[in-house]
């Protein structure tokens, strides 16, 4: 089973055992599923500021439709979303997106060990607990090389 890593730090200070798609130079395709409107509006302007496409989903169901339309390379989870938590989110882009899985990453303020297994079990690539010092994870996402996914 892989592990998944859970801290209250920096995005750009974390490493992770599975690293995420990245395109040095070029913004990514992001999914950010948040329900509170403030924390998505801020987070969102910092990513597009870095050059990342970000598109935003209130709940659940919205997550997974945005999902499949825009094929995101990374999909920011929180997991108490409405109408479908995270972790049921992050197990149906598992089959959904057949050909590319996007590196997911739980931001969320639940983080028991019970928690962790369950975002592992999910298919979550990272588990962050929330608050972040940085919202931004430029810093993390740009240290891997990879195939450009905006164009």
């Amino acid at each position: 089973m892989p592990d998944v890593t859970t801290a209250k730090v920096r995005l750009g200070s974390l490493g992770s055992p599975k690293e995420p798609p990245v395109h040095p130079g070029l913004g990514m395709r992001m999914l950010l599923a948040e329900g509170v409107t403030g924390n998505a509006e801020v987070m969102k302007v910092l990513l597009e500021a870095d050059g990342h496409q970000v598109q935003v989903a209130p709940n659940g169901p919205s997550a997974l439709r945005l999902a499949q339309a825009h094929t995101p390379d990374v999909v920011l989870l929180e997991i108490r979303l409405a109408g479908m938590d995270g972790w049921e989110v992050a197990r149906r882009l598992q089959w959904q997106s057949a050909e590319k899985k996007p590196f997911c990453v739980a931001i969320t303020s639940i983080g028991t060990e019970a928690d962790r297994r369950r975002s592992v079990e999910a298919g979550i690539d990272l588990h962050l607990l929330k608050p972040l010092d940085n919202p931004l994870p430029a810093d993390h996402l740009e240290a891997v090389p990879g195939d450009p996914g905006v164009g």
